[in-house]
């Protein structure tokens, strides 16, 4: 009787046993894949394009604001406007034939405003080029590129156009358009500084998002690798019981078969 009990005992235990090994040997299997299924997962993919680049800053002058500075504060006193005196013509030098270009562009303009003001000894055509060379505009026109010349001319032309500007011509303010010109430079040199700052800030924005995204992507390879490394060895651990399990299975029907012989 007792040695019954002792057997089903042992029976009992050893098919507890091998529940156990069986769950054990299971739930290695499952973690080894679980583990895989990540790492193979967590490997990066293709990289991420930055966000697209905001508006760059556009330029804008003022109108207004000029006006606004160039009102009289007192009675204007009249004043005859000087002609400059004339320079040599234009030559081959393409600097110089941008800025013969540019007058051209400009002349119309100027020569309208002078009828509709009525200005005293209004320059001919010859001596407003002649004056414009007597300015810096030559080598401004040279170190800017095209559009600094189209809004200069489109900022002329709404400056002189405009009907506070021609009242400002007939109380014989002098000076308006050297401090048009100057004005407009002055605004687009800002607007060539902003633009310089926007686009170092892009520069500086898709580098960082290179090196954040390159940071992210080894952090990815690096996590994906563990991971790998994680399942191989609980697979490595699960194969390992399974043939120790195999190996004692053998040895056990050894034993078994030289006993009965």
């Amino acid at each position: 009787m007792t040695q019954s009990v002792i057997n089903r005992t042992e029976v009992l235990l050893i098919q507890m046993f091998r529940w156990v090994v069986i769950l054990f040997l299971a739930g290695i299997l499952i973690v080894s894949i679980w583990l895989a299924a990540n790492g193979m997962l967590s490997l990066p993919r293709s990289r991420n394009s930055p966000e697209p680049a905001r508006a760059a800053p556009s330029l804008v002058v003022p109108f207004n604001e000029w006006l606004a500075d160039n009102k009289p504060k007192e009675p204007a006193q009249t004043v005859s406007a000087a002609h400059p005196p004339a320079s040599a013509r234009v030559g081959e030098d393409p600097a110089a034939v941008t800025l013969a270009a540019h007058a051209n562009a400009l002349w119309p303009i100027v020569a309208a405003y002078q009828k509709e003001c009525s200005v005293p000894n209004p320059f001919s055509k010859e001596q407003f080029v002649d004056s414009l060379r007597q300015t810096n505009l030559q080598l401004v026109l040279s170190s800017y590129p095209d559009d600094y010349a189209t809004s200069q001319v489109t900022f002329v032309k709404q400056a002189l156009e405009n009907p506070e500007t021609i009242k400002l011509c007939l109380s014989r303010k002098v000076g308006i358009f050297l401090s048009i010109i100057e004005f407009h430079g002055k605004h687009y040199e800002g607007h060539v500084m902003r633009t310089k700052a926007f686009n170092e800030g892009e520069r500086q924005r898709i580098l960082e998002f290179a090196s954040r995204e390159e940071r992210e992507r080894n952090q990815q390879f690096i996590e994906a690798q563990r991971m790998l490394t994680l399942a191989a060895g609980a697979f490595g651990l699960f194969l390992s019981v399974i043939l120790l399990l195999v190996f004692t299975r053998i040895e056990v029907n050894l034993r078994a078969i030289a006993a009965r012989s």
